[in-house]
């Protein structure tokens, strides 16, 4: 779980169905990932150096909820044990999961952002 296997790819089918098949309720939550994902890297980050699990629970488990609802399951489950590692004060294991999380994490965004660019150009 330490290593990104392969870039993101974004299963607009899966996270529809988790959405109940709400297109724009589907837009918005991608929208709101990609705005909110720097400031929340940003915060893991902090929590990290700073040693700071709280903090780390905390932003992680934001970033947790967010991938659920997109299917990004591999990156959910990631979250969920910075979110662990957090609430464990285990700030070693954390450093060592962050450059690989952070990796994923900009993927994600980045196929999102795609997929922004795909919306905008729908009738």
């Amino acid at each position: 779980m330490n290593d990104v296997r392969s870039p993101f790819h974004f299963d607009r089918a899966a996270a529809l169905s988790r959405l109940d098949d709400d297109a724009d309720l589907l837009h918005d939550v991608v929208r709101q990932f990609v705005d909110d994902a720097p400031a929340a890297l940003a915060a893991i980050e902090s929590a990290i150096a700073q040693g700071d699990g709280a903090a780390l629970r905390d932003a992680a488990h934001t970033f947790k909820g967010a991938a659920g609802y997109l299917a990004a399951d591999e990156f959910c489950a990631m979250a969920q044990t910075l979110e662990g590692f957090g609430r464990a004060d285990q700030m070693g294991q954390a450093r060592h999961l962050w450059p690989a999380f952070e990796s994923a994490a900009r993927a994600m965004v980045g196929a999102l952002r795609v997929e922004l660019a795909g919306d905008a150009g729908s009738p």
